[in-house]
């Protein structure tokens, strides 16, 4: 796994908290000038329990070109999501923010805040030893079903042999 991130990973972005080691699913969800994404948040929070610990990590993104407006956007999310996840603890379901201000304005924009988030959720996986764990990318201005969860974790459950699905 470390060749990988030697040789195509993007910065350092791995976040200091532990995951929980046997987490199932990784939710990756970027976030660019996003005034509403504390519903995207809120629904996930909302869904019934599930039998494994899940992650939840919003990227909040930027590029070194953004304007003053984006940026004052971004800023608010970050506070606003992190005083939101203070307030939103729950036993299987962690939420999380990375903040990735400042990209390069010729690589910016949702694919490198996906793959920030993916590499990032690689190496928790890793650090857990977890092979077979399960990366979810959600958009930051969409809400699920209060079932979403639980009929992921089921669908992968019983269907070890799934690589993907959309």
């Amino acid at each position: 796994m470390s060749v990988y991130f030697q040789k195509f990973g993007f910065g350092n972005y791995n976040l200091p908290e532990k995951i929980a080691p046997d987490t199932f699913f990784f939710f990756l969800i970027p976030c660019y000038n996003e005034p509403h994404s504390l519903h995207t948040l809120q629904s996930l929070f909302d869904c019934s329990e599930t039998l494994y610990p899940v992650e939840v990590m919003v990227v909040i993104n930027s590029s070194e070109a953004d304007s003053v407006e984006v940026l004052e956007q971004n800023n608010k999310t970050l506070n606003d999501a992190s005083v939101w996840i203070s307030n939103h603890q729950k036993e299987k379901i962690n939420f999380r923010i990375l903040n990735a201000p400042n990209l390069p304005a010729k690589h910016a924009g949702v694919g490198l805040a996906r793959k920030i988030g993916m590499d990032c959720a690689a190496m928790r996986f890793s650090e857990i030893q977890k092979t077979d764990g399960v990366i979810i990318c959600l958009d930051a201005d969409c809400t699920v079903a209060n079932n979403y969860l639980c009929e992921l974790e089921n669908h992968f459950i019983k269907n070890k042999n799934t690589t993907g699905c959309s």
